[in-house]
């Protein structure tokens, strides 16, 4: 049953509210002022907070505050009841973290649908988190544990008997540890990756990243592509149409994102499955789009895409942890290119990257 704290000091609209929601089939628990209400949530933790704003000892701004500062509280939804309007107000509120408003007087049916909106959001919240949950408990731990286990085996063979084994059994041990352990190394620095961009976004460090130094999109372009397709052994599936933009971004960060769009794109296609990077002509911004001819994504799954969650892994044996579409998303967002997915199930999947501000040669 969900449980529903409602804060209102006037008796009245408390008594209303507290008899309208238990009608409907909701757990109540009241308080007259947010200080109360805040006792009455750390104690009984609420699954929804139906609140007015003006009260005394605390009202329900301050109340917000606390909730959204709180480790315990923080993602309760709040619902404001409030009989002001004012534009100002309403920013307040939303900028501290409110979920809805609803303007008194109102019907009983607002109430109940900004209720039950709340509950649908937090169900789809949960289901998320128990995926990504699933998906950290048995995908991460295996992409790790797997290349360890070829590490740790060969070398104790190697160690245990070393005069026993012939010249090609040992190379052949050391290239299966040296390809494990550049699996494990890979894997590491996916989360590393992932980990200081997610910081960069925390910090809001956007107007410095802005200044960096000028680079060549199609010099980070050719170096990255022909890496990224010998990895995969398909140079000859790659293929590259570029001008001679540049564009003001850390080079670092322009070749993860490249690095992760590519080895995405050839991971999930096959051999003599085409790659392509080309570059859309826009003046005034620079337009590039990565396009493998793979079995693509549908519309669901890519409305889904979330850190350690790869789509297909249960009936594809493709090695991952979901973390590439989602990093190089994550750079987009940190230096407002627009980011956007393409795709048809068993045809193509694309991604086009639209870059602000770049310089482009036929546009000069």
């Amino acid at each position: 049953m969900c449980k529903i704290l409602v804060v209102e000091d006037s008796v009245e609209m408390l008594s209303n509210i507290t008899s309208l929601l238990s009608l409907n089939g909701f757990e109540v628990s009241t308080a007259k002022d947010g200080f109360e209400a805040l006792m009455q949530a750390e104690s009984s933790l609420p699954d929804i907070i139906v609140s007015d704003i003006m009260m005394p000892v605390m009202d329900g701004f301050e109340l917000l505050q606390a909730v959204r500062n709180s480790e315990v509280l923080q993602n309760i939804p709040v619902i404001f009841l409030t009989a002001k309007v004012d534009r100002k107000d309403l920013r307040e509120g939303m900028t501290k973290g409110a979920d809805d408003y609803i303007t008194k007087p109102f019907k009983s049916s607002e109430l109940l649908e900004a209720i039950n909106a709340q509950i649908r959001k937090k169900r789809r919240i949960d289901t998320k988190y128990e995926e990504i949950a699933e998906n950290i408990s048995s995908h991460i731990p295996h992409e790790l544990r797997t290349p360890l286990i070829a590490i740790m085996g060969y070398s104790d063979l190697l160690l245990s008997d070393l005069n026993g084994w012939d010249e090609e059994t040992i190379i052949n041990m050391l290239s299966n540890i040296k390809k494990a352990s550049g699996r494990l190394y890979k894997t590491i620095e996916k989360f590393i990756r992932y980990s200081e961009i997610e910081l960069l976004l925390a910090n809001k460090t956007k107007n410095e990243l802005k200044e960096a130094k000028e680079i060549s999109v199609k010099e980070n372009i050719s170096f990255v592509a022909q890496k990224i397709s010998k990895n995969y052994l398909r140079s000859d599936d790659l293929y590259v149409s570029l001008g001679d933009a540049k564009l003001k971004m850390n080079e670092e960060h322009f070749q993860i994102m490249l690095e992760e769009l590519l080895d995405n794109a050839f991971k999930f296609s096959n051999k003599n499955q085409h790659v392509e990077i080309k570059e859309i002509p826009e003046c005034g911004s620079l337009m590039l789009e990565i396009t493998n001819q793979g079995r693509g994504m549908s519309q669901s799954e890519i409305e889904k895409i979330s850190p350690f969650i790869q789509h297909g892994k249960k009936y594809f044996a493709q090695a991952g942890n979901g973390l590439g579409l989602v990093t190089a998303a994550k750079l987009s967002k940190l230096y407002d290119i627009n980011f956007e997915l393409k795709s048809e199930m068993n045809k193509y999947f694309s991604v086009r990257l639209k870059f602000p501000d770049a310089k482009i040669s036929h546009c000069a």
